[in-house]
């Protein structure tokens, strides 16, 4: 079975909401797309209502002369500064959601041409992709002048190294393609 990634669900982070504090209330819509949930918290009660749902708070101190709030889960009312909504909120351990870097496989030939953008995004901040089907997806970035020679030949082979991973999984997945 595989795992929902979170990045696809809307979020609440208490630490956002509490920009919108005004006298130990918070009362703010937030949208996410097209939906809009409208959130009201009262910090001296510890008790809010998100989109009709009720939810409870928890509060630290801060250590410096002040509290750090909490979300608690509904379902293992545990505290979490983020909480989901996946068929109501929840935390991302009860709804058993992960990152979409949790799914990743090194099986995958993306995986390896995500990691050589992601390093000639570092040679190169401004390192545009191809995206010509032939010469896709990668040609060498440039030396930049401020950068010394060994570091970016370092770079350049770690950066060859992944794309020519990404290129032998991706024809091993051909290979495999064309014996069925």
């Amino acid at each position: 079975m595989k795992k929902r990634v979170l990045e696809s669900y809307p979020f609440l982070d208490i630490d956002q909401l509490m920009k919108y504090k005004k006298n130990h209330r918070v009362a703010v819509s937030v949208e996410f797309g097209s939906q809009a949930i409208r959130v009201r918290l009262n910090l001296e009660s510890l008790q809010g209502c998100v989109d009709g749902e009720e939810v409870f708070l928890d509060k630290s101190d801060w250590g410096y002369g002040g509290f750090r709030y909490w979300f608690l889960c509904p379902a293992c009312e545990k505290r979490y500064r983020i909480l989901y909504m996946k068929d109501g909120l929840i935390c991302r351990k009860c709804g058993k959601l992960t990152y979409a870097s949790q799914q990743r496989t090194k099986t995958d030939c993306y995986y390896f041409y995500q990691k050589a953008i992601k390093l000639a995004r570092t040679i190169d901040p401004e390192y545009e992709e191809q995206r010509d089907f032939f010469q896709w997806p990668y040609r060498s970035p440039e030396r930049p002048k401020n950068m010394r020679e060994v570091t970016y030949w370092t770079l350049k082979k770690k950066f060859l190294d992944y794309v020519a991973e990404g290129d032998a999984v991706w024809l091993d997945y051909v290979k495999w393609r064309l014996r069925r």
